[in-house]
């Protein structure tokens, strides 16, 4: 695989992979649902994440040989048949609501992901992704994985 990673043309820093990174390793993830391809597909995918992404524009779909991804309209997602150990919510980007005139958000983000996992990580934290978590049984974690400038709030659903 050729590597087209391009670190600062996005919103995903160094700083937010040495976040995931740890994540990952500190909780033993194995498998990831992502929305929203980018810089972190192509190092979850080269990291050995069993990872499924889900994107809403082809030409952010990273060239990857067997990667693993499904084209939506937001927000009509599709269904899955399994279960992630972690959801990597990063998508839709801000292109999808600006050009209807409309504000971003992805408020239904984290509604399809809480069907597939326990916990929930959230990369800009702020477009109305709180709310439902919280509604749909979610916590924010207290254990220190909330960091980067507040941009990678985690949440895991209560038990």
């Amino acid at each position: 695989m050729k590597s087209c990673i391009d670190w600062g043309t996005g919103g995903f820093s160094v700083d937010d992979w040495i976040f995931l990174r740890n994540l990952i390793r500190d909780r033993n993830i194995k498998s990831v649902l992502e929305y929203g391809c980018g810089v972190s597909t192509e190092l979850l995918y080269m990291f050995g994440i069993d990872l499924v992404t889900l994107e809403t524009r082809p030409e952010y779909v990273p060239n990857i040989s067997g990667l693993c991804y499904w084209l939506y309209q937001y927000p009509e997602f599709p269904k899955l048949d399994r279960r992630f150990d972690l959801a990597f919510i990063d998508g839709p980007g801000a292109y999808e609501f600006e050009r209807l005139g409309k504000i971003p958000e992805r408020k239904f983000s984290p509604l399809h992901a809480s069907q597939y996992t326990n916990l929930i990580l959230l990369h800009d934290g702020g477009l109305g992704q709180i709310e439902p978590l919280l509604a749909a049984g979610f916590k924010q974690c207290p254990e220190g994985y909330n960091g980067v400038g507040a941009r990678n709030i985690l949440f895991v659903r209560n038990e």
